[in-house]
Parts: structure tokens; sequence; C-alpha cells
């Protein structure tokens, strides 16, 4: 059933309609919407193909399951379910990935917030980058702040920022059994920021003022200003001051 009027679409069961200007716009069966959409709020507690780029004044949250075959701007947007977006996504404020978020070109937001999976294709900018989770990220990563928690398979070409801080979680013994036989780790090209401590990453190339290699944390090469030091079995294969 389609309910259109009143500056909503609503798509109950099983449904298609064309793109266009709404106030909300929400799917809780399964939609087909054709065309782009503008609307103050998007909710997909469903399945959506969205055939078209989507844009959400006010906030975008999905439940469910949704593609989008364009790209995404908006000022906050929630993924509980799975989303999958071929363009770029555009978000003013935060954008939190609690499940899975397939993004196929690039990703802008104020604030970033991985607690599930996130890929993106393209490069990553934020002014803050928080990961409980996993991401894969085909370009780069930049940010003033970044701090993983790593808890799966994580990589990056390049990560740039101020601050950066790469760990591991280790409060449960049973996910401590899991990571033995599926180590988790960040693997990266580069990594350059102010000051950084990593634990439990390969990288090739570390720049920065101040640096902790620690635990379970190989870097080929390491350059910094400031100072070097190592915890645990980290280790730098070449390290020089410059």
């Amino acid at each position: 059933m389609i309910l259109q009027g009143a500056g909503k679409l609503s798509i109950n069961g099983v449904g298609s309609s064309d793109g266009g200007s709404y106030d909300k716009v929400s799917i809780n069966g399964k939609g087909t919407v054709n065309g782009n959409i503008e609307c103050r709020i998007f909710d997909c507690n469903g399945s959506g193909q969205f055939n078209g780029d989507l844009l959400s004044f006010e906030k975008a949250k999905i439940n469910g399951n949704a593609s989008i075959a364009g790209s995404f701007s908006g000022a906050a947007l929630s993924i509980d379910g799975s989303a999958g977006f071929s363009g770029d996504v555009a978000v003013a404020d935060e954008i939190k990935v609690n499940g899975k978020g397939r993004i196929g070109g690039r990703l802008a937001s104020r604030k970033i917030i991985v607690n599930g999976r996130l890929t993106a294709g393209g490069g990553v900018e934020t002014e803050e980058f928080k990961s409980k989770g996993q991401f894969i990220i085909g370009s780069h990563l930049a940010a003033e702040s970044i701090e993983s928690f790593i808890m799966g398979e994580c990589k990056v070409q390049e990560m740039r920022g101020k601050s950066i801080l790469i760990r591991q979680k280790k409060d449960n013994p049973l996910r401590g059994l899991l990571q033995s036989f599926f180590p988790s780790r960040l693997e990266a090209a580069l990594i350059e920021g102010e000051d950084i401590h990593l634990e439990n990453t390969n990288v090739k190339m570390v720049r920065g003022n101040h640096i902790v290699i620690g635990e379970n944390a190989i870097a080929d090469i390491v350059e910094y200003t400031g100072s070097l030091k190592y915890e645990g079995n980290g280790t730098a294969l070449e390290s020089r001051q410059i």
C-alpha cells in the first residue's frame, strides 16, 4: 500500500513510487522509488531500492535494508541495518554506523561513529572519527581526531590526523579467544599525525611528532620530529629523527 499526500510518502507492504519532494518518506515493507528524493525525514524499516539521489534535511535512519543508486546528503544519518550508496555521502553533523554501511564514493561528515562495519571506496574526511568496529577505506582517512578500538579487519591506504589512537579492545575473554584465530589488525600504507599511538597495526610508513609503537604494532619506517617510544613487542624496522 502506498500512502502519498500531505507531504508524505509511505510504502507499507510492497509498492513503488516516483521520486519528488516530501516532508517524510517512510518504507515499512518492500518499496522501490524511481528518481531523486528530497525530504525532511527519511525512515527505512523494511527493504528499499532507491534509484536516484537522496537528500534529507533533518535526519535519516535506516533500520532495514536500503540500496541507494546515487548519492546522499543530509544533516544526520544513522544506519542500524544495512545500507549501500553507489555515490558520495555528505553528512553535515553525524553519521553513525551500527550495522553495515557501504559507500561507493567519498564520505564527508563532521563526526563519524562506527560500531559495525563501514566500507568506503573513496576518501573519508571528518573532524572526529571514532570506531569500535571494522572499516575498510579504499583511499585516505583524514580527521582532526582518530580513535579506533580494533574489533576486526581494518584497512586504509593513508591515515592523517592531529591525534591518532589505535588500540585493540581486550575486555571480553571470549572475544580474545576468537581473535586468537581471527586476528584483528589495522593495515595501512601511511599513518601521519602530531601524536600517534599504535597497537595491533601493520604500517609501511609512520610520520609524526610524538609516536608510540605499541603492542603488536609493526612499522617498516618511522620518521619523527619529537619522540619515539616502544611498548610491549612494538617494532620498527627502521627509524629516524628528522
